[in-house]
């Protein structure tokens, strides 16, 4: 693109056309003129209408059809400058990406040793089966009855790794997020499921109140889960700050109008008033190895979903963090335009 200098210089040949023919000229012409790509007047050749640069009484030029009125001069510098503050944006919406991705793969780091529970679990035990069956089998002590037996459990042990690593799959994946309704006790138990070791060794006690009839949501999977993981995970390092005898997480649904209301409490140390409202910055942190994107994180997937979230003290003891998430309708379902 050429500089200001150049463009204005350029810009003068236009003008001297405008004085001999009376002809305003197009924003294309102008582009063409001065040497300008394409792409950046694409969006506004885009429009049913198109601006035009016309000769006031005041003698000076101006571009009409815009939201106001600009100079030439303002409208060059404009046009100039829209290129390189689309790249700005662009690059920002990637190192955004990156800051997701990298808190969702943080995740898996997060639960590693929870996961590796809950699989070594049962292929031990399919191990275990196996090596009595063959002994037995050697010794020919093994009817078929018995066999059928230690293969149905060999069958049920292998069943038990399939969904722990289904989310293992999830969770590493990185494609672009896919909204779909989501049964809402069902995900929120998957979750705790990957926690189940962890909160065990720290005598973590888990209390849910899920309503009958409670309608689904409607959020990507993964993101919804990544949300969860993160505020149990917080959880479970603020109940072992606690003072509390009892450790527990209790999570707590309703529906709220076309939302569904989910609360997590813990029973830990609680939130001190000079965080709580930088709490969702990024970069803040109150842990030692923190890096403070975590609940900044958790807030932008909230609401690019069409959701909330804030925190607080909870009313006995500990720290309450509250969400909104939206409901899914049917489409054509009464109130739909």
């Amino acid at each position: 693109m050429a500089n200001r200098t150049e463009t204005f210089e350029k810009s003068y040949d236009v003008f001297i056309e405008y004085e001999r023919t009376g002809k305003p000229f197009s924003i294309a012409e102008i582009a063409k003129a001065v040497g300008w790509a394409k792409s950046t007047v694409r969006t506004y050749l885009s429009k049913k209408w198109e601006p035009f640069i016309t000769r006031e009484s005041d003698g000076r030029y101006r571009v009409k059809g815009l939201a106001g009125q600009y100079t030439l001069e303002e409208y060059l510098l404009l046009m100039a400058h829209s290129e390189s503050i689309r790249r700005l944006q662009q690059e920002l919406s990637e190192k955004q990406k990156a800051l997701v991705r990298s808190q969702q793969l943080s995740s898996l780091g997060v639960m590693a040793s929870g996961l590796a529970h809950e699989i070594m679990q049962p292929v031990q035990s399919i191990l275990l089966t196996a090596q009595n069956c063959r002994a037995e089998t050697e010794e020919g002590g093994l009817d078929t009855p018995d066999l059928m037996e230690d293969l149905d459990r060999i069958i049920q042990l292998a069943q038990r790794i399939d969904p722990v690593i289904e989310h293992l799959r999830l969770l590493a994946r990185d494609q672009a997020p896919r909204s779909e309704p989501l049964a809402l006790e069902s995900l929120v138990n998957n979750v705790f499921s990957l926690f189940g070791q962890q909160l065990k060794t720290h005598g973590v006690r888990v209390a849910q109140q899920f309503p009958p009839g409670l309608p689904p949501v409607f959020m990507d999977r993964v993101q919804l889960e990544q949300v969860f993981i993160n505020l149990i995970t917080n959880a479970r390092e603020a109940l072992e700050q606690g003072a509390g005898e009892e450790k527990v997480i209790t999570v707590r649904a309703e529906a709220r109008g076309e939302a569904v209301m989910v609360e997590f409490s813990d029973t830990g140390c609680g939130i001190a008033p000079d965080n709580l409202d930088r709490l969702f910055e990024p970069f803040f942190t109150t842990k030692e190895k923190g890096v403070g994107l975590g609940l900044h994180i958790v807030r932008d997937i909230l609401t690019a979903s069409g959701g909330a979230i804030q925190a607080g003290d909870a009313p006995d003891q500990g720290a309450i963090f509250t969400l909104l998430i939206p409901q899914y309708r049917e489409q054509g379902a009464a109130g739909d335009t």
